[in-house]
């Protein structure tokens, strides 16, 4: 019998112990740790707000196999990298714990609706799942990142992984492809030239050396250092602002880039705008619907500027 009692008293015990590490969010295999739960193939639109530095919603939505990425103003397509990582941090959202249940709190971990970003998950024209990502802290000596998150309707404020949230709260740009030109592995460039004003330099490669104009010899390896260069150029900064209709008004060159296993040349034309406080607008037929802007030490020099060097390496 007395045996019988310790029994109970140690079940009790230990009942009690699991709902408090159950409502405390410590609790191990009991503890529903799924915050998010999505199919990731099944979303179709994601709309994110974003309240700090300025209020900005950003949408994103599936359009056959690719995401087109919208700020009310522009609609382009999306960077395929940004959004797969967007997704996979939605189906990998974990919480770790409730770090309040008290609206009092919300505040403090930055989850009310003026405070943190608010992301709404859409399946066709259903709202799967609408929260609010605030607080981020990381603590650099123990390397810990966390974040927190609260879903919408619910009091409760959850921590949660803070890696896993870092780019719920990034702003159009972020979603945008910023490649000028990318070249595949198996591309190789073996005749390229570069239209300017007043010339044009015209560069082949024949039976291994490197010509100018079917003639003048060249330095193949600074041929070869100078396309390198060009098989992955990305720029920073957009010019959404360049009126198209007057491109061909402040053209200034254009670069050709043609050879093995490129089914149609890489084409870049440039065109200066002195007015801009970058004044070299850049577009290519790879990223047919972006102009870029740059400044004569970037993405310019490099293209337009190198290549006029490449004639004192003869």
């Amino acid at each position: 019998m007395k045996n019988k009692t310790l029994l109970i008293v140690f079940l009790s015990l230990l009942a009690l112990y699991g709902l408090n590490r159950f409502f405390s969010g410590k609790g191990d295999r009991n503890f529903d740790s799924a915050l998010i739960k999505v199919d990731t193939a099944a979303v179709s639109t994601i709309v994110i707000n974003l309240s700090q530095p300025e209020a900005q919603e950003i949408s994103l939505k599936r359009e056959d196999q690719n995401w087109i990425v919208s700020n009310g103003q522009l609609n382009v397509k999306a960077l395929p990298e940004a959004v797969n990582s967007l997704l996979k941090n939605l189906s990998l959202l974990r919480t770790q714990q409730i770090a309040a249940s008290n609206p009092d709190k919300w505040n403090f971990y930055e989850v009310a609706e003026a405070q943190g970003t608010q992301i709404k998950v859409y399946q066709g024209s259903q709202l799967i799942e609408d929260f609010i990502v605030g607080r981020f802290n990381f603590n650099p000596e123990t390397g810990i990142a966390q974040g927190y998150i609260r879903l919408a309707g619910e009091n409760e404020v959850y921590a949660v992984d803070g890696m896993q949230v870092m780019n719920f709260g990034q702003g159009f740009q972020a979603y945008r492809i910023h490649e000028l030109i990318k070249m595949k592995r198996e591309m190789i460039v073996n005749s390229f030239s570069c239209q300017f004003a007043d010339t044009t330099l015209s560069f082949s490669k024949t039976n291994g050396q490197w010509l100018l104009n079917n003639s003048s010899l060249m330095d193949s390896m600074s041929i070869e250092n100078y396309l390198n260069v060009l098989r992955n150029c990305s720029i920073e900064n957009f010019a959404d602002d360049f009126d198209e209709t007057q491109a061909s008004r402040a053209h200034y060159a254009t670069l050709t880039l043609a050879g093995e296993h490129i089914p149609t040349p890489f084409v870049i034309d440039c065109f200066k705008d002195n007015q801009r406080q970058r004044p070299y607008v850049l577009h290519s037929n790879y990223n047919q619907e972006t102009w870029f802007e740059n400044d004569s030490a970037g993405v310019f020099k490099q293209l337009f500027l190198d290549v006029r060097s490449l004639l004192k390496k003869k």
